[in-house]
């Protein structure tokens, strides 16, 4: 992965949005990747909004938008979900078992999903915790699971790799929305609608449905009745219950 990279900044020196407006010479830069016509967006949880990656992503010309997003750190795509962990939180997370539970949440909620882990640390040495213990897990994550995992060195590192990654998504079509393609059948737009609910999702928008018969029903459902579904506890039954019950506001 570091040579990959390492080639990569070789080949494309990236340069602030502003430089790139200012000059065009020519040069390989990651124009290549992100055309000024084109605008690639980044979705990233509002926790984020103040560190180092956000603020090279808009160096970099990425459009970043902020929301509270109870899965994942950013969405390069629709489909698309990217876990972020530097080095020491990875091994902590470990440790105190939260790890397993967001690997299960990008599974669950989304049809892709990578972890990246940054930070130039010795993985196996930054806590005291058995390597295989360590190397069990990688290797969970990535064959359980069939998430991959993927290795940054820095908030600019990672940056770029988020970049990359959101414009081979959306230039396909993957655009921002948590949709990456058009329903077609009746069952496919049902499963379309309830999945843009807040932190629902593609797989939770099926249990849903499954559970109460339609979105009408669902609509219809309070707090209690939502939490007997599985993957739905009580922070995403209140924001449903909110938006089901919260009453629309016109622009004046």
């Amino acid at each position: 992965m570091y040579t990959n990279l390492d080639k990569i900044k070789k080949e494309f020196s990236f340069s602030t949005l502003d430089e790139r407006q200012e000059t065009n010479n020519g040069n390989n830069t990651l124009d290549k990747f992100i055309p000024e016509e084109k605008v690639v967006a980044i979705l990233a949880d509002h926790r984020e909004k103040d560190n180092k990656i956000v603020k090279e992503l808009i160096d970099l010309g990425v459009s970043v938008r902020t929301s509270q997003l109870e899965v994942a750190d950013y969405l390069v795509s629709g489909r698309v979900a990217v876990e972020l962990k530097k080095v020491p939180d990875f091994v902590a997370s470990i440790i105190d078992g939260r790890l397993i539970d967001q690997v299960k949440g990008l599974k669950n909620n989304f049809e892709k999903s990578v972890l990246v882990i940054e930070g130039e640390e010795d993985i196996y040495s930054v806590r005291k915790v058995h390597a295989n213990a360590i190397r069990g897990m990688l290797a969970s994550i990535t064959l359980d699971f069939g998430v991959p995992v993927l290795y940054t060195k820095s908030p600019k590192d990672t940056a770029c790799l988020l970049a990359v990654m959101a414009k081979r998504e959306q230039n396909k079509g993957g655009d921002i929305s948590y949709h990456s393609s058009k329903p077609q059948s009746m069952k496919e737009q049902q499963e379309f609608i309830v999945s843009s609910f807040p932190n629902i999702g593609v797989l939770n928008a099926r249990k849903l449905l499954e559970q109460f018969g339609s979105i009408k029903n669902l609509a219809n459902a309070n707090k209690v009745e939502l939490m007997k579904v599985d993957k739905i506890g009580d922070k995403i039954a209140d924001r449903l219950v909110g938006m089901f019950n919260e009453e629309y506001k016109k622009k004046n």
